[in-house]
């Protein structure tokens, strides 16, 4: 048998393409490597601009406010679709705004979604958030996907009195195409 047939590729082909071989390995491995500190870098920053749209709009409904208001589904859920429509106006695009009271049923929605006393089901799933929202401390959460397929974020912050009782939480939510 001639040794040309046995060797059918040369000693500079094979190690070209193991070198392409481990050349695209090294591409798919680092471009993995990106994207999952990419997500996860863009899912924090959200977490953080959702939050202080939470603050922003907990601050305009502290106790003076909202003490007043607590009667007046109405008057809450107005308020709260101004707010979205300010926030659609400046550009953050919130999807909804939900007031939040103890027992986390609902004071009002700015969608109108939830009627008022409604216990959300959504909530379910941030125990560990709204636990800590209901100790004061504002708190994004976790992406989910939504009834339309898309990727929401939610994020709460505490509505105090002047003495730092939280009496109530804000629940704001935007898609991931807020960013």
């Amino acid at each position: 048998m001639p040794r040309e047939s046995i060797y059918k590729f040369g000693i500079q082909t094979k190690l070209s393409i193991a070198l392409g071989v481990l050349v695209f390995i090294s591409l798919v491995t680092f471009g993995s490597l990106s994207n999952i500190i990419i997500k996860s870098a863009l899912d924090r920053q959200m977490g953080k601009v959702l939050v202080y749209q939470a603050e922003m709009i907990a601050e305009r409904l502290k106790s003076g406010i909202l003490a007043d208001w607590l009667a007046e589904t109405v008057m809450l859920e107005k308020f709260l679709q101004d707010e979205l429509r300010a926030s659609k106006t400046i550009k953050s695009n919130l999807d909804n705004i939900i007031l939040i009271g103890t027992g986390n049923k609902v004071l009002a929605d700015a969608n109108k979604e939830f009627s008022f006393g409604e216990e959300l089901n959504i909530l379910k799933l941030d125990q560990v958030e709204l636990e800590h929202v209901w100790n004061g401390f504002s708190e994004a959460s976790v992406l989910y996907k939504g009834k339309d397929g898309r990727q929401y974020k939610p994020a709460y912050a505490p509505v105090t009195t002047k003495t730092g009782k939280v009496i109530a939480v804000v629940r704001v939510e935007a898609s991931a195409d807020f960013l």
